[in-house]
């Protein structure tokens, strides 16, 4: 956490325990109810949530927004789309346990089918998850860890990055979360625009561009957007088609 006068001013808030810097004053009564930020709770499996139970009766909900403008206040988590979670009856079954043993003690919460079906869509936008008591209150709510469920639903392992295909370069990039993955060509590494800019397609989280034969000792880099919320990832180095 760092003080930037020039981005958050000379006038700022911190909250005890949170990495937040807040250039206005923030509402400390639905801070104290969670933190979106934390990403206390995992998406281990198309089908199953781990996060800590909450004592007495609650509900369990699943937020997802494309936009990532999901925001936490004393009424509950806004924006996006709200998705009711089942809590199961028992905890993480032998598998799960085995490939994630650091949260055994982790209660557990299904998804329903109609969403299980959306996870290529909601893995790309901001994710949370959220507690309400009886009375309809928010009791917690937190950001949730997505790699188990990317390995279990996107797992490849098949060729990736470049490789001649009949006698043309064929690129491919594993990145299930981005919205957008486009390929430059230069004719020289040190060329400062590029000769082809081509929008890759995505394969179930595999995105991929044939290229031309005649590319041979070009070359390329790819420019990857990952999900809403999160900085656009450039990747500088460039790779020579050869």
């Amino acid at each position: 956490m760092f003080l930037d006068l020039a981005e958050h001013g000379r006038e700022v808030w911190i909250v005890s325990g949170r990495q937040n810097i807040f250039t206005e004053e923030p509402d400390v009564d639905a801070l104290a109810l969670g933190d979106l930020s934390r990403l206390q709770a995992h998406w281990l499996d198309a089908g199953t949530i781990a996060w800590r139970a909450h004592k007495g009766e609650h509900r369990y909900f699943l937020h997802s927004s494309p936009d990532a403008d999901l925001e936490l206040t004393a009424s509950g988590v806004t924006g996006g789309e709200t998705i009711e979670l089942a809590p199961a009856a028992i905890g993480l079954s032998f598998e799960l346990g085995a490939r994630f043993p650091h949260l055994r003690g982790l209660s557990v919460f299904t998804i329903p089918d109609e969403a299980v079906g959306r996870i290529g869509e909601l893995v790309r936008g901001q994710l949370a998850v959220s507690a309400v008591d009886a009375d309809g209150k928010l009791a917690d709510a937190t950001g949730l860890q997505i790699p188990g469920v990317l390995d279990d639903v996107f797992a490849y392992d098949g060729p990736l990055g470049l490789s001649w295909e009949d006698g043309a370069p064929m690129f491919r990039v594993w990145a299930p979360t981005a919205r957008v993955v486009r390929l430059y060509v230069y004719e020289s590494c040190d060329a400062q625009d590029p000769l082809h800019v081509l929008a890759m397609t995505d394969e179930s989280g595999v995105w991929t561009s044939p290229g031309r034969a005649e590319w041979d000792g070009m070359y390329s880099v790819s420019y990857t957007h990952l999900r809403a919320h999160e900085t656009v990832l450039d990747l500088v180095c460039r790779l020579l088609l050869e």
